[in-house]
């Protein structure tokens, strides 16, 4: 049954930048997933993450009981929790990404997962959330060309590269499976793409191991499967700083996020990329061969000729390698901006973001800002121990 304690959930989502769309749908997914007592528990969060014995105190109950709870909830992926013993700590998770990829991870394939993979389905088709997500501002994350696609640019750097990311961390690993393409896969409509390349690194990828969120791998596997991801035509999808934590390889046919852009007549305008591609009419052979392989349809053959969309262009660079004369290549936009360093200095990047000088600032006072982030970064280092 949906509680009062459910609709006050739904509340505490849009706490985060992300919000979620509150109506029917979203309460029964949540009443699916969250007995009364923790949704009422969660609805209570802090922003930030803290103890059991702290979150006992704003629940108003002892701490004895509060801790095999908040465990409890952690096992079912309704939660995340960080370190052990008394300064173990917990945090609410946004509804997406967060919430969905982590119950999916911990509920690979129950009858409860089938039922939540239904409704998440109906709730992300009819309820307006992804258009409502994308159509903001937001360089939260990036896309990362794939590496044959710029291998020889000189504009590039290590952050730009799949590689160049994996080499700057030692411990690695993958997801048991892409949450999105097992969802879609327990309605019916799966790609039959790779399901084992979402890739977590250093701290992070102690953490997913830790949670039983993903295997610890090698680098040499790890390159494998940024290798298979390529060649099944995936889309690395990687936070924005020059060091990610986290590369997602995106599939326009299960990812909510690349499925909604798709229908856009401008994709481009709504993602974070770097780069784009520059097409050379007198090599074309216009053989198609590059259209077929762009999920945005920016590439296209009419009559003899190769259409190139710049506005549809993603920067994913997965048409390059298919370009047997050479007639195409990814180049730098003229108005890329400098890679943030450090999660700090997004962060400082995105306020500047959310209170819309971020121009100003860039021309203006960008030392101040990175500054500004270089010190987040050193309070979220301690705070977080996990952090790079």
């Amino acid at each position: 049954m949906i509680t009062k304690a459910h609709h006050q959930l739904a509340k505490r989502f849009n706490k985060y930048p992300l919000r979620v769309v509150i109506n029917d749908l979203l309460l029964e997914i949540l009443e699916l997933l969250f007995t009364e007592e923790e949704a009422s528990i969660a609805s209570r969060f802090p922003m930030k993450q803290e103890t059991s014995a702290k979150i006992a105190k704003l629940v108003k109950r002892p701490e004895a009981e509060m801790r095999p709870i908040l465990d409890r909830m952690a096992e079912k992926g309704l939660i995340h929790y960080y370190g052990d013993g008394p300064a173990r700590k917990y945090m609410i998770l946004a509804f997406v990404p967060g919430l969905f990829e982590s119950f999916m991870w911990t509920n690979p394939s129950s009858e409860k997962t089938k039922r939540f993979a239904k409704l998440f389905d109906e709730y992300f088709l009819t309820s307006g959330y992804m258009p409502n997500l994308i159509r903001r501002d937001n360089t939260t994350f990036r896309i990362i060309p794939v590496e044959r696609a710029v291998k020889n640019n000189i504009g590039a750097v290590p952050g730009d590269l799949v590689r160049g990311i994996i080499d700057q961390h030692e411990v690695f690993s993958l997801s048991h499976m892409c949450a999105c393409r097992n969802q879609k896969e327990l309605i019916g409509e799966g790609c039959g793409k790779p399901k084992d390349v979402c890739m977590h690194l250093g701290p992070m990828a102690m953490l997913d191991i830790k949670n039983g969120y993903g295997r610890k791998v090698s680098k040499e596997e790890i390159l494998e499967a940024a290798d298979r991801a390529e060649e099944a035509g995936l889309i690395h999808f990687a936070d924005n700083v020059e060091r990610p934590l986290i590369i997602c390889n995106c599939c326009v046919c299960c990812c909510g996020g690349f499925t909604t852009l798709s229908r856009y007549n401008m994709p481009a305008t709504f993602v974070n990329s770097r780069y784009i591609v520059k097409h050379d009419v007198k090599k074309c052979k216009t053989c198609g061969d590059c259209a077929k392989a762009c999920p945005m349809g920016a590439l296209h053959v009419f009559g003899k000729k190769l259409i190139f969309e710049s506005t549809r262009c993603i920067g994913c660079g997965n048409c390059v390698p298919k370009c047997k004369s050479n007639a195409i290549e990814m180049a730098l936009r003229n108005d890329c901006r400098p890679i943030p360093q450090n999660y700090g200095q997004l962060i400082a990047d995105l306020t500047t973001q959310y209170f819309g000088i971020q121009r100003l600032s860039d021309q203006y006072f960008p030392g101040l800002t990175r500054s500004f982030g270089n010190m987040i970064n050193r309070k979220i280092k301690k705070r977080y121990k996990y952090a790079p």
